[in-house]
């Protein structure tokens, strides 16, 4: 038998929400400050970058990539949904450092295989790839 719930104020509504914090660090004392809070499905916490570094290779965008960024537990993630690009991390470091290398083997990876070897999708994430890097240098 189910429980009919009877008193509104019982019910408990959890939601995700970002914000600006105002920081003002003084004389050694530090003061934070909500100044605005954004509770919407498509606000989220962002990463965003315009040099990806790999093992001594550097990849120079033409303008900042946009990823979202989170917490969870006790790791980090830095995700494009455009590149399919993950990056996990038990430090933001180490998220970045993830992130960087398998941006490095997609990029080297797809740009190894001819078109017709690729699905549709993963010529698309090329494509992208080629057209946001100005330059690669080592």
């Amino acid at each position: 038998m189910s429980e009919v719930l009877t008193n509104i104020d019982e019910l408990v509504f959890v939601s995700n929400a970002v914000g600006n914090i105002e920081i003002k660090r003084e004389n050694g004392s530090v003061q934070t400050k909500i100044t605005s809070i954004f509770e919407d499905v498509h606000a989220g916490l962002s990463y965003s970058t315009d040099k990806i570094a790999h093992k001594g290779k550097v990849y120079e965008l033409y303008s900042p990539i946009r990823c979202k960024f989170s917490q969870e537990a006790d790791y980090f993630l830095i995700e494009s949904e455009q590149l399919d690009i993950v990056g996990t991390g038990k430090t933001v470091e180490e998220a970045e450092k993830s992130f960087a290398e398998e941006f490095d083997y997609i990029y080297n990876r797809y740009n190894q295989l001819a078109d017709h070897q690729l699905s549709e999708k993963i010529i698309r994430i090329k494509n992208v790839l080629n057209a946001i890097i100005l330059k690669v240098s080592s």
